[in-house]
């Protein structure tokens, strides 16, 4: 098996497994690209209200 640098592991309880299988089933999609897609939507998201919330503080010299 070969090992990627960027890969992680996720674990689901056996319920939220049993229905991706069954979304990615029924919409014919791969379940590692929408875990992918799904979790850098998510990310981006995150970070992008993070920083609306926080802005940088600007440093006067």
């Amino acid at each position: 098996m070969m090992k990627y640098p960027c890969r992680k592991t996720v674990r689901f309880t056996q319920q939220t497994q049993s229905d991706l299988d069954r979304f990615c089933h029924h919409h014919r999609i791969n379940e590692s690209e929408y875990i992918r897609n799904s979790l850098q939507k998510c990310l981006h998201a995150d970070m992008r209200n993070n920083q609306k919330n926080h802005p940088k503080k600007v440093v006067r010299l």
